[in-house]
């Protein structure tokens, strides 16, 4: 036995456009985001100097907090904007190291070194 299923569809003829109210009042936007940083430079410590490179997976292995976020409020012509960024990267390492003058005389000298990234931007603004 078969059975036959027929099924006519008709478009749908469009109406007139809907007219959508503008909002009243104050909107607020609220739009996190992040990027990967990374460090490469050079530093004069006490007349010492010294490169420092940071890969994107390095920084972010010692990244302590980061936040990045754009705000926007807007009421009729007027908009208000800001943009905020900040950082918290602390890095760090140190060494020893031997050395045999003679089987009578011999050293030991070591170090540490650490440095902490602290930074902020903020932009804000406004049009009209």
């Amino acid at each position: 036995m078969r059975i036959a299923l027929v099924a006519r569809v008709r478009p749908r003829r469009p109406g007139p456009p809907k007219l959508v109210a503008a909002p009243s009042g104050w909107t607020y936007q609220f739009t996190p985001y992040g990027w990967v940083p990374w460090v490469s430079g050079d530093a004069v410590v006490r007349g010492r100097s010294f490169s420092v490179n940071e890969t994107p997976i390095e920084v972010l292995e010692e990244l302590t907090f980061a936040w990045m976020s754009y705000q926007q409020a807007k009421n009729g012509p007027l908009t208000l904007f800001s943009d905020v960024i900040y950082a918290s990267v602390a890095s760090g390492g140190s060494f020893a190291t031997s050395k045999t003058f003679s089987p009578n005389v011999s050293g030991t000298i070591g170090g540490a070194l650490s440095a902490d990234y602290k930074y902020w931007i903020i932009e804000a603004g406004g049009t009209y």
